[in-house]
């Protein structure tokens, strides 16, 4: 008698019954190995173990590869941070320049009117070129 008829009273033989050709290659193999092809659901279990451990084994392949996106993105940040650095460093010389400058022109402004001017007229081109230094 087969096991499964004795275990069970089902055969998978009958139409509609469960098959080991529906069970994955872990359970196949098993049931090779015990030489009972009449009693899938024996298999069940061992074929849902097999499937939890490869889902265990690729979700902590996606944690090793998440840790190193996260290794990407701070290396990023250190890259803006410096860039936004050297940025303030520009806009600071450049303001430094223009002071110097404005201090130039009313040192040596010959007139009132012309100062004024002449003033405005390196504040604005300092105040444009700082904006174009700026991201």
């Amino acid at each position: 008698m087969s096991c499964s008829l004795f275990l069970w009273g089902v055969s998978s033989r009958r139409k509609g019954g469960l098959s080991l050709k529906l069970l994955g290659m872990h359970a196949n193999d098993l049931a090779r190995k015990c030489d009972c092809y009449d009693a899938p659901i024996l298999f069940i279990f061992a074929e849902v173990c097999q499937s939890v451990r490869d889902a265990c084994a690729n979700i902590t392949r996606w944690v090793e590869l998440d840790s190193g996106y996260a290794l990407f993105l701070h290396n990023d940040l250190v890259e803006l941070q410096q860039k936004r650095e050297l940025l303030f460093k520009n806009v600071r010389d450049l303001r430094e320049k223009h002071c110097q400058m404005e201090h130039k022109i009313k040192v040596r402004a010959p007139s009132a009117g012309a100062t004024a001017n002449t003033v405005d007229t390196a504040c604005m081109c300092a105040e444009e070129h700082a904006r174009r230094s700026l991201p």
